[in-house]
């Protein structure tokens, strides 16, 4: 019962990783948008 609660465990740990990986790169993407949008027009 104990190796069947740690794989759950680990799991979902590497799944929380990975949203937080996804935040990060959307953040980012906005970011890099939004200075796009306020860049001077030639």
């Amino acid at each position: 019962r104990l190796k069947a609660r740690l794989a759950h465990v680990s799991t979902e740990v590497a799944v929380l990783k990975k949203l937080q990986e996804f935040e990060r790169m959307d953040v980012q993407q906005r970011k890099n948008i939004s200075q796009f949008k306020h860049s001077r027009k030639k």
